[in-house]
């Protein structure tokens, strides 16, 4: 099948978050974007729009790769009777869902050298857009897609996120380099709603946004025209387009509202106070971030030490059976050691003090194990979870077992394996180990077909 579609640009209600589609491209009539224009077959296709502010000063638009010329290509006429080449394709857009005015007019109407007609096919910007193959509109009543478990599913259709391409000077002006990005033109940006935490299931009452909003009080709209020469009249033309959005009209359809205000109000600056004295407080007490070793089957191995502490300090580690280390401080307030130890002076509880300093507490902590989850994979066929996973102490009589993520046991590993039938499919399992030692991983899930004789 040849790559015939329809691309549309999306855009979200600020207030509402209702969605409205936006003709933006199309490869019906246009046959050099089918299959990139190559005596090909299959589903390659590229559309180039080629519009740019110089030539809406010297009215030089290249028709063949603007917008709207390319959109027109798909009203085309047959010249014996004067009817549609293309009639599923002006049937579809003569009320888009009906999420915008009449689609077929107002292309009618619009004039492809005209940079103002072909600047709003494409401004606003979108973040996402979709296209739609024309053959999915053909489709037999009935006709449809469904996915592995058998619910209906899309088809012929794409979503994809739209990219945003800032200015590279580089390519512009070596002389220019220093040039700031402008953030100014993005419309949902401009609604002053981005703030920590985003929103909450879609949810446009629960979010907090900025305040005050950071924001450079740029207007977009004359931001890179200075020195054409119909810069004022492409002002007026494109302004307001820049920068509005998609909202609700009194009679419920959708509808472009007045351009988003630029500009915040900026408040006063606060005086900076004199800072109070601080009053004498006593040192924080030492905090045994991370302590694990490896041990081998003979009891011998080594513990690697890592603590967070008041920069500048001679620390020591001791286990209470004879070892002791001095700690290194290679980035300030973090401070490690590694140690050999034998089966003998082995020992989990360790003590870390500062002994320049006995004002300072002492901490004490436990030594784990590393424990690595390599599978944790479930079957549907033999309704099997099967789970391996390694520990860095092997020495005789540790145990791992494996838990659900509810805490459930699920048994006990034997060499590091285990296999156990389960009738659902946990998210995620753990498995800890007896020298203290834990680790998890999310459960995949594989599906291999019975192999029929």
């Amino acid at each position: 099948a040849d790559s015939q579609l329809t691309v549309y640009s999306l855009h979200n209600d600020p207030v509402t978050g209702a969605e409205r589609k936006r003709l933006l491209a199309t490869t019906v009539g246009n046959p050099d974007n089918v299959n990139v224009g190559a005596a090909l077959t299959g589903g390659i296709w590229k559309i180039r729009y080629d519009l740019d502010f110089i030539q809406a000063d010297t009215n030089l638009i290249d028709v063949d790769n603007s917008p709207i010329g390319l959109l027109q290509n798909a009203l085309a006429r047959n010249p014996l009777d004067n009817t549609f080449l293309f009639p599923n394709w002006v049937a579809a857009h003569s009320t888009l869902d009906p999420l915008d005015v009449d689609e077929i007019s107002e292309l009618t109407a619009s004039d492809p050298t005209n940079f103002a007609d072909n600047f709003r096919v494409i401004s606003p910007i979108t973040r996402e857009i979709q296209a739609v193959s024309e053959h999915s509109r053909v489709l037999n009543p009935g006709v449809i897609s469904r996915d592995i478990n058998g619910n209906e599913a899309t088809n012929g259709q794409y979503l994809t996120p739209a990219g945003i391409g800032h200015p590279e000077f580089v390519e512009i002006d070596l002389g220019e380099l220093t040039t700031a990005y402008s953030f100014e033109g993005l419309n949902w940006n401009l609604a002053r709603q981005i703030g920590p935490g985003g929103f909450v299931d879609n949810d446009l009452e629960q979010f907090t946004p900025l305040s005050p909003f950071p924001a450079s009080n740029l207007n977009p709209s004359t931001l890179g025209t200075e020195g054409l020469v119909n810069a004022a009249v492409l002002d007026a033309v494109i302004a307001a387009r820049i920068t509005t959005y998609t909202t609700t009209a009194v009679d419920g359809t959708p509808a472009w509202a007045a351009p988003l205000s630029t500009t915040v109000t900026v408040p006063a600056g606060l005086a900076i106070q004199a800072a109070p004295l601080a009053r004498p407080i006593s040192r924080p007490p030492l905090a045994a971030s991370t302590i694990t070793f490896e041990r081998s089957a003979r009891g011998d191995g080594i513990v690697n030490i890592f603590v967070q502490a008041t920069p500048g300090l001679s620390l020591t580690a001791t286990n209470g059976l004879g070892l002791s280390v001095t700690l290194t401080e290679p980035v300030a307030g973090s401070y490690f050691a590694q140690a050999s130890f034998l089966a003998a002076n082995y020992s989990s509880q360790w003590t870390i003090l500062s002994p320049l300093d006995p004002t300072i507490p002492s901490a004490t902590s436990s030594a784990v194990d590393m424990v690595d989850v390599r599978v944790a994979t479930y079957s549907t066929v033999t309704r099997n979870l099967q789970i391996t996973a390694t520990s860095t102490d092997t020495f005789r009589g540790g145990t791992l077992q494996a838990y659900d993520d509810k805490g459930a046991l699920l048994g006990t590993l034997n060499r590091g394996g285990l296999t156990v039938r389960a009738t659902s499919v946990p998210p995620s399992i753990t498995v800890r180990s007896s020298s203290g030692g834990s680790a998890s991983r999310p459960v995949s899930v594989t599906t291999v077909p019975r192999t029929v004789r």
